[in-house]
């Protein structure tokens, strides 16, 4: 009896739709499955806040080998340049190729800076590990290197101005205020003069929640003393101040949580209004059935946001092995999602259909999803040590 050849499915991209594609086609023995990925470990983006203020790197940072140790997925570590829908292949910028049968792109998101001047040179980023560790050791050497400087330098030492009022930038100026008021203690520096102010072009951050996530999120901030400065747009950044709309402001620190757009390598595709690539709703390609688009560069409900990237990555998982036993694809069916944001410690929103609440429950909802991911990842034990390992990093322990 001849034994079916197994399809050759190459995933490009190591984020949440990437892994939960690889996860569960990993199960199929019909398949021969490769994850090209630019980086060695999976940033887990929801906590990378957390990385600025006091958390551990591993507590964000899995490695590959990690997650796909017992598992049959070949990892390559290499940065995705182009495919060739006639040769069926798949091409590196160090000039490896792989051929597929059916090929997912989960290239994801980056920054975008709409062409701000002075924004991409002045202004600290948030999309990655390293942006997040850079933003920390920043803050550190501000305190390191504050002793003897006259307060009048210290109140422009200590202005953190955080751009964008999604759920980025509202839960990293949640975090910061408490943080840099607690550290200025430590080394010596009177807490008030710590000033964190947060920037949003709408009339309200969180804007593409309810108006009433808003209201509770803003009110939240203000206790925290943060500065609201909503229906402002930043027009321009210097080495010492900031411009949005109409006002000039000096700041010691600006951090940019406001724009991200999908990854340059989704460009020679064709995009829908939204600049997002137009999709099947399987999924697929317009042009080529064997070719899916997943994550943050799709056209399709649930782009932008973890939850829909992992209901992405199940669904066309779920295709691709059907496709494989000569079943049809089936259209992708969005569900309603819920939103849980943490500003500060021990205080979060939840928001999903009609229901909204706030406080320590919801904090506590948000620990448990978050615990909850990574054990879906790596092993509980794994995951257990982890966290233990950083609750001594922050009892300063070790």
């Amino acid at each position: 009896m001849q034994t079916k050849q197994q399809a050759k499915v190459v995933i490009i991209g190591g984020g949440f739709a990437g892994i939960e594609a690889a996860k569960k086609l990993s199960k199929n023995k019909n398949i021969n499955l490769t994850l090209i990925t630019k980086n060695p470990f999976f940033e887990y983006y929801p906590a990378l806040y957390k990385l600025v203020t006091g958390a551990l790197a591993i507590e964000v940072c899995v490695p590959y080998k990690k997650i796909f140790r017992n598992k049959s997925v070949s990892v390559i570590q290499g940065q995705y340049h182009s495919y060739d829908n006639n040769k069926k292949e798949v091409s590196l910028y160090d000039g490896q190729t792989f051929q597929y049968d059916y090929l997912v792109l989960a290239m994801g998101s980056e920054t975008n800076y709409f062409n701000i001047p002075g924004i991409k040179e002045f202004a600290f980023s948030f999309k990655s590990a390293k942006e997040a560790l850079a933003l920390k050791q920043h803050f550190l050497e501000l305190l390191q290197k504050s002793k003897d400087v006259p307060r009048d330098e210290l109140v422009n030492r200590f202005h953190v101005t955080v751009v964008g009022g999604g759920a980025s930038g509202v839960e990293l100026a949640g975090d910061i205020t408490t943080y840099l008021r607690k550290m200025t203690k430590r080394y010596h520096i009177d807490p008030r003069l710590v000033t964190v102010d947060l920037f949003e072009s709408n009339s309200r951050v969180l804007a593409m929640m309810p108006e009433k996530v808003s209201n509770m999120a803003e009110s939240r901030l203000r206790k925290l003393k943060v500065n609201l400065y909503t229906n402002r747009t930043l027009k321009a950044q210097d080495l010492n101040n900031i411009t949005a709309s109409g006002m000039t402001l000096s700041s010691g620190t600006v951090i940019w949580t406001a724009g991200t757009k999908i990854s340059e390598s989704f460009e020679p595709l064709i995009l829908d209004a939204k600049k997002r690539v137009l999709v099947n709703s399987d999924f697929s390609l317009p042009e080529d059935k064997n070719v899916f688009v997943i994550g943050d560069g799709a056209g399709i409900q649930g782009s932008g946001l973890a939850q829909g990237a992992i209901a992405h990555g199940k669904h066309v998982a779920q295709n691709i092995s059907n496709l494989v036993n000569d079943i049809e694809a089936k259209p992708f069916k969005a569900k309603t999602l819920g939103y849980v944001v943490p500003i500060g410690h021990n205080w979060a929103v939840f928001t999903y259909k009609n229901i909204t609440i706030s406080g320590f429950i919801p904090w506590l909802m948000r620990s448990f999803v978050d615990f909850r991911y990574f054990t879906t990842i790596v092993s509980f034990r794994y995951v257990l040590e982890v966290f233990r390992q950083g609750a001594k990093y922050r009892r300063g322990e070790c």
